[in-house]
C-alpha cells in the first residue's frame, strides 16, 4: 500500500518554522519535488534553500547522457552540508535508478504521516547546459521527482561520490568550526579529522568558540580513534555540552559530551546507523574540560 503525505501536516509544520524569523515561508512542498531548467549553468549550481520548495511532481523521467550530479540542501535542511564537489563519475547510475523505480501516483495514494525532514536535491548536469533538478525530503513516503526511491537513490549518490573521492581527493577548505551546519551529508571518517571545537550556547559568557591546539588535538584524535566505537545514547543524560570537529573538507561532526560519554555523530545525515560512543580516558577529558565544560 501506497502512501501520501497529510497537506494539513505539512501546513502546520511549516506555519511553526514561519514564526522562527524566516521571511517569505508558505505551506511546505510535498516531499518528492522537482524541477526542470534549460538555463546554461556550467558551475553546476544549487537553488536556493527557499520555501515553499518547487513543486513539479510530473519529472518521472530523466534523459540520458547527463554528465554532473551535484547534491544541495535545501530549505529543511540548512543545517546539513552540501559536498562541493560534483559527481562525475558512475552518473548514468544515477539516471538508470531513478528511471526505473516505481512511479508515483500522487491522486489516489493514501494519506501517510510525516515530520519535517531532511530535504535534499540533486542537480543532473547535461553537456548543452541544461540541467534537471530533482529533490526529496527524508521523512513520509521518501518520493523523488514523481517516483519512490528517494533514500536509495541518495545511497547511491553518496556511494559514488565516495569512490570518486578516493581516486580524486578534493582539495582542503578553510576551517571553521561552530559557523555553519552541524552535520554532512557525506559520512565523515574518525581518523580524517582534523580539528575539534568548543561550540559555546548562546548567551553563554566567555568565547563563543574555543578550538584546541595542535598537541590537545593530537591527545584527543588518537584517544578518539582508539576508544570510540558503536554504541547507545547514555541513559538519563542530561544537558549536553557541544563540541564540534571536521574534516580537511570542512565536513561537520557534531559532538555532544554527557559527563564522561561522548556521543559522536558522525554519521551522515540520513543513514540508520547507530550513533558513535567515545569514553574518552582521563587526560582526553581533561583537555575536553579546559576547552569548555
Amino acid at each position: 500500500m501506497k502512501f501520501l503525505v497529510i497537506p494539513a501536516m505539512l501546513a502546520v509544520a511549516a506555519l511553526g518554522l514561519a514564526g522562527c524569523g524566516g521571511e517569505g515561508r508558505g505551506p511546505m512542498a510535498l516531499p518528492g519535488t522537482a524541477t526542470p531548467s534549460a538555463a546554461a549553468t556550467p558551475s553546476n549550481p544549487c537553488p536556493p534553500p527557499v520555501v515553499p520548495e518547487p513543486d513539479t511532481r510530473s519529472v518521472t523521467a530523466l534523459p540520458a547522457g547527463a554528465v554532473g550530479v551535484r547534491l544541495c540542501s535545501l530549505a529543511y535542511a540548512r543545517s546539513t552540508l552540501a559536498p562541493e564537489d560534483e559527481l562525475t563519475t558512475g552518473v548514468d547510475r544515477l539516471v538508470t535508478q531513478f528511471n526505473g523505480a516505481e512511479g508515483v501516483d500522487f491522486v489516489s495514494m493514501v494519506p501517510c504521516p510525516v515530520d519535517l525532514g531532511p530535504s535534499y536535491a540533486m542537480v543532473f548536469r547535461y553537456p548543452d547546459g541544461r540541467v534537471v533538478t530533482v529533490s526529496s525530503m527524508l521523512a513520509g513516503c521518501h518520493t523523488v521527482g514523481g517516483k519512490f526511491g528517494g533514500q536509495e537513490l541518495l545511497d547511491t549518490f553518496v556511494a559514488l561520490l565516495a569512490e570518486q573521492r578516493q581516486a580524486t581527493p578534493p582539495k582542503p577548505v578553510e576551517l571553521r568550526t561552530c559557523e555553519g551546519p552541524e552535520g554532512s551529508w557525506m559520512p565523515v571518517a574518525l581518523g580524517d579529522l582534523v580539528t575539534i571545537s568548543r561550540c559555546a550556547r548562546f548567551g553563554e559568557d566567555g568565547d563563543r568558540v574555543r578550538t584546541a591546539s595542535a598537541d590537545q588535538w593530537a591527545t584527543l584524535h588518537a584517544d578518539l580513534i582508539r576508544s570510540a566505537g558503536s554504541g547507545n545514547y547514555p541513559d538519563s543524560p542530561g544537558k549536553a555540552v557541544r563540541f564540534e570537529a571536521a574534516d580537511a573538507l570542512g565536513q561537520p561532526v557534531t559532538l555532544s559530551r554527557f559527563g564522561d560519554t561522548v556521543v559522536v555523530h558522525n554519521e551522515r545525515v540520513g543513514s540508520r546507523t547507530p550513533p558513535t560512543i567515545w569514553k574518552p580516558s582521563p587526560e582526553a577529558l581533561a583537555i575536553l574540560d579546559q576547552l569548555g565544560r
